[in-house]
């Protein structure tokens, strides 16, 4: 399990990062704390799904190839059970069909996972979830 250091909660914006890869998730976990976030990694899908429930996130982000379901399918559930959270996907060469599919389980953006963080920041923390600088 990766162990990233504890922050306390409070005004700052919360994120929920689950992903396969855990270089890339310290990597994005980082980033996003230099820009001001509360940050919270998952495992994997389930997990990610608890801490939904009990931290209610300002955005969630989920690989969409987690080792127990795939992200696509956590955040299908997720949105369900949480209308308002707000869900970006992490793919492999996101077409059209994906894009698609994203939209129907209820994720705000899928984004290419080589595009890399700057196409996380460039998708949505901009656009849709505060910054606090």
């Amino acid at each position: 399990m990766l162990t990233l250091r504890p922050e306390p909660v409070g005004s700052r914006p919360c994120l929920v990062l689950a992903h396969a890869d855990e270089d890339y998730a310290l990597r994005a976990c980082g980033s996003f704390r230099r820009l001001g976030w509360d940050v919270h990694f998952a495992d994997n899908g389930v997990e990610a799904r608890g801490l939904a429930r009990t931290l209610s996130p300002n955005l969630v982000i989920l690989d969409t190839q987690l080792p127990d379901e795939s992200g696509w399918l956590t955040c299908d559930k997720l949105t369900r059970e949480m209308p308002r959270v707000k869900v970006l996907l992490l793919g492999l060469h996101p077409r059209s069909r994906n894009q698609n599919f994203a939209a129907f389980v209820g994720a705000t953006a899928l984004v290419d996972r080589l595009d890399g963080l700057l196409g996380i920041l460039n998708e949505f923390v901009d656009k849709a979830v505060p910054v606090i600088h």
